[in-house]
C-alpha cells in the first residue's frame, strides 16, 4: 500500500470538503431565514401596524434569495472567489443583524435594548405577535460559523 498516494488524496479532498461545508451552511442560513419569514408575524406586519408585508420582511427575503443562490454555487463550483464572497456575505449578514437593533424606532420600540431582547431573546417578547424566539440567534450563529468555515476553506486551498 502506498501511503504517499493516500496522503495526497486526503489533502486534495480537504479543500473540497470545506467548500461543500460552506455550501451546506449557506443552505442552512436559507432554511432558518425562510422559517423566520414564514413564522414571524411581527416581521411581516411591523408588529401589527401594517398589512403584510413590511419593509424588513422584504429585506430578509432578499437575503434568503442570496443564500439560496449562493449555496449550490459554492457547493458545486471550486472557486476561491465564491468562497471569499460567501465569507464576506456571512460577515456582512452577521454585522447587519446586530446593526438592525439601531432600527428600533422604525418598528415601534422605545429603546434599542427592547428590540435587542425581541430579536435575540430566547423567550417570547411580551406583547409581540406570534413568532419563534431564538431563530434570530440561530441565524446569527450560523452566519458566524459560515464565515469561519469559509475562512478555513480559503486556507485549505491547494
Amino acid at each position: 500500500m502506498n501511503v504517499g498516494v493516500m496522503t495526497q488524496q486526503s489533502k486534495s479532498t480537504t479543500p473540497q470538503l470545506w467548500r461543500r461545508g460552506v455550501g451546506i451552511l449557506l443552505a442552512l442560513d436559507f432554511v432558518v431565514t425562510l422559517a423566520i419569514l414564514i413564522t414571524d408575524k411581527n416581521l411581516q406586519t411591523d408588529f401589527g401596524a401594517t398589512h403584510p408585508y413590511y419593509l424588513h420582511w422584504y429585506v430578509l427575503l432578499v437575503t434568503a434569495l442570496v443564500d439560496l443562490v449562493g449555496a449550490p454555487l459554492v457547493y458545486l463550483q471550486s472557486s476561491r472567489q465564491l468562497i471569499r464572497a460567501a465569507a464576506g456575505w456571512s460577515i456582512f449578514m452577521a454585522i447587519l443583524q446586530v446593526a438592525d437593533i439601531a432600527t428600533y424606532r422604525l418598528v415601534g420600540f422605545p429603546n434599542p435594548s427592547g428590540f435587542a431582547v425581541y430579536l435575540f431573546g430566547l423567550t417570547h417578547y411580551d406583547g409581540a405577535l406570534p413568532y419563534i424566539p431564538g431563530l434570530y440567534d440561530i441565524l446569527l450563529l450560523l452566519y458566524i460559523i459560515t464565515a469561519a468555515v469559509s475562512a478555513q476553506a480559503l486556507t485549505r486551498r491547494t
